[in-house]
């Protein structure tokens, strides 16, 4: 995995006894269906496999970057799958599977959130990640020499767009 439940807790409220066990399959989703299609697979199955190499540290942290001759930054990668997977967390993460059924846990003088209010909370923060990458997809395309797996094998499009087709 390429972030932690700490990290995701530099950027987001997580509440400090969050097992890694519970929230680690959050990590892997938003690794695999969040942040893939957005950098291809042959870019994050590399950087999965790199991750320690000094050119992915450049694109999984905060880096400033020139095109221009202006100066830009980008938040990284690390920030980006923080709250994708903080999201999904709270999305689905209050739900308990017991041998009975599933449940939410309740606690007296609590009330629980609406999947109304969850729902729009994990849009949001979707929406705000993929603004970010925004940012993270400008240095790429700026430093395609760097980056050769950068746009290669796969068509990647932004996330929230549709394609419609005739069918003939």
């Amino acid at each position: 995995m390429l972030i932690t439940r700490t990290d995701i807790s530099l950027y987001r409220e997580i509440a400090r006894g969050v097992r890694e066990d519970k929230i680690n399959p959050y990590i892997d989703d938003a690794e695999a269906l969040d942040l893939k299609p957005l950098l291809g697979n042959s870019l994050f199955y590399d950087l999965v496999k790199n991750a320690a190499d000094q050119k992915y540290a450049d694109l999984l942290n905060t880096k400033e970057f020139e095109v221009n001759g202006v100066t830009y930054k980008h938040v990284g990668l690390k920030k980006i799958l923080a709250i994708f997977a903080d999201a999904r967390y709270k999305l689905f993460g209050s739900m308990t599977d017991t041998s009975f059924a599933l449940v939410e846990k309740n606690y007296e003088g609590s009330t629980p959130v609406s999947h109304t209010s969850k729902s729009s909370y994990y849009k949001l923060n979707q929406q705000i990640a993929t603004q970010y990458f925004a940012d993270v997809a400008l240095f790429l395309d700026n430093n395609k020499k760097i980056y050769t797996l950068w746009k290669q094998g796969c068509e990647t499009r932004p996330m929230g767009t549709f394609r419609i087709s005739k069918i003939s």
